[in-house]
């Protein structure tokens, strides 16, 4: 799954996706094809091999590498580690600007009591008040990210030694929200199989049978394809 969401950006910044707005598979296109060209040329100059999160947060804070695709959740190690001064970020631009990223939120279920409806609505009421986020915002200074604009405003967020650290660089990162895309959402269409699609693990194992495995580009996105398509005319 890690393997999909590091590769979605980089083609969804060429303008490739798993689905199209009809919802049909998508997967061996030209678009594709290059993103995935792009993505293991990158491969070629990094670590042998597979990594996992631990053994990529290692090296890019030891130096072994100048570079490494991950989340915010790798800037709490650079302030106890290393020097926020000397980190900064980019985002694939190739045709479009995508970046991938997830969203925390409150929810109320449906086709519950009234009752219940009610209590849900006045908690997540309670919740989004400003101090209130900024407390769950901050459970993981840094590293979790706000989207509501008040939790920038309250002393919770300023004053935080994490955030101070860091400078101007959280809030560049909270500019990012309008270029967050991922697989399955095509336009105002968001298709829910794409959940089959991650589990299945077909993507990701494109991915690394193509970098990690030099698998041919060609045969490997036909091949991936035509499982997809077999796994989706199942539901």
């Amino acid at each position: 799954m890690l393997t999909e969401q590091s590769f979605s950006q980089f083609a969804l910044s060429n303008q490739a996706n798993v689905f199209n707005a009809e919802g049909k598979i998508t997967l061996d296109t030209p678009e594709m094809m290059q993103a995935l060209t792009y993505y293991r040329d990158l491969a070629a100059n990094t670590m042998p091999g597979s990594n996992d999160i631990m053994e990529v947060k290692d090296a890019f804070m030891n130096g072994t590498a100048p570079m490494a695709i991950y989340s915010t959740y790798i800037l709490p190690a650079v302030i106890k580690e290393g020097d926020p001064k000397n980190v900064g970020f980019v985002v694939p631009t190739e045709k479009n600007s995508a970046v991938y990223g997830m969203l925390t939120s409150l929810t109320i279920t449906a086709g519950q009591k009234t009752e219940e409806t009610e209590a849900a609505e006045k908690f997540v009421t309670f919740m989004e008040q400003a101090d209130n986020i900024a407390d769950w915002v901050m459970m993981s200074p840094g590293a979790a990210l706000p989207v509501n604009k008040a939790v920038v405003t309250t002393a919770t967020w300023k004053d935080n030694d994490v955030i101070k650290a860091l400078g101007e660089l959280p809030n560049q990162l909270i500019g990012e929200l309008p270029n967050i895309q991922v697989f399955g959402a095509v336009g105002d269409k968001n298709f829910t199989r794409m959940g089959d699609v991650t589990g299945s693990g077909v993507v990701s194992s494109m991915v690394h049978n193509v970098t990690v495995g030099k698998a041919d580009l060609s045969t490997t996105l036909q091949a991936s394809q035509k499982k997809l398509d077999e796994l989706i005319e199942q539901h």
